[in-house]
């Protein structure tokens, strides 16, 4: 679903918005992929709001170190998507 917020990718396009996210997620039950302007901060909206996880090109092809932008975007989705993760004896 997207482009969710403003990006690079559809210059002079706004984003469609968290609300917009939120409502595919109530009229279908497929599995729902947020797209466009996502950040780590921006990932946890996006679970919240009914993705089930986050699409990234930006956010890591650019950054400085990919591989850490890519564990923080993971720890994010990990977090929110399985607030309580199992108990390992």
């Amino acid at each position: 679903v997207g482009t969710i917020w403003a990006s690079a990718s559809h210059p002079g396009r706004g984003g469609a918005g968290v609300g917009r996210l939120a409502e595919v997620a109530r009229s279908h039950p497929a599995p729902r992929i947020a797209i466009g302007g996502v950040t780590p901060a921006r990932a946890e909206e996006a679970i919240r709001a009914g993705a089930h996880g986050v699409a990234v090109v930006r956010g890591i092809w650019f950054a400085p170190d990919p591989r850490g932008a890519l564990i923080r975007y993971l720890e994010v989705v990990e977090r929110v998507a399985n607030p309580d993760p199992p108990i390992h004896p």
